[in-house]
């Protein structure tokens, strides 16, 4: 585990980020509410594209062709989010990342 920052703190400062990203570090941020709040969002968004099956198991449950449509528009729905994204900005700028125009 060399290469993972593993910090309670959810500021770094930009030059500090950047330099772990840039060198290929892992960040783990311990209680890091904006993340939390865009992992609740990826979450519901898949609950309800693979419902009435978990999503960790739909594989298991849908013939092929259903598992790889549903997953498309998972991903599409996710890229459309604008929920998600909000929560992924809030979370990089909580890190330390520059704030980015949303």
């Amino acid at each position: 585990m060399e290469n993972w920052i593993h910090t309670r703190s959810l500021r770094l400062t930009q030059s500090a980020l950047s330099e772990a990203i840039f060198s290929g570090q892992i960040l783990y941020f311990e209680g890091f509410a904006p993340m939390a709040d865009a992992v609740r969002q990826v979450q519901e968004l898949l609950r309800a594209v693979f419902e009435p099956h978990a999503p960790e198991s739909a594989h298991e449950f849908l013939p092929p062709d259903d598992h790889h449509a549903r997953f498309d528009r998972a991903q599409e729905e996710f890229r459309a989010s604008s929920r998600i994204r909000q929560h992924i900005f809030q979370a990089m700028d909580a890190a330390g990342g520059c704030a980015v125009a949303q």
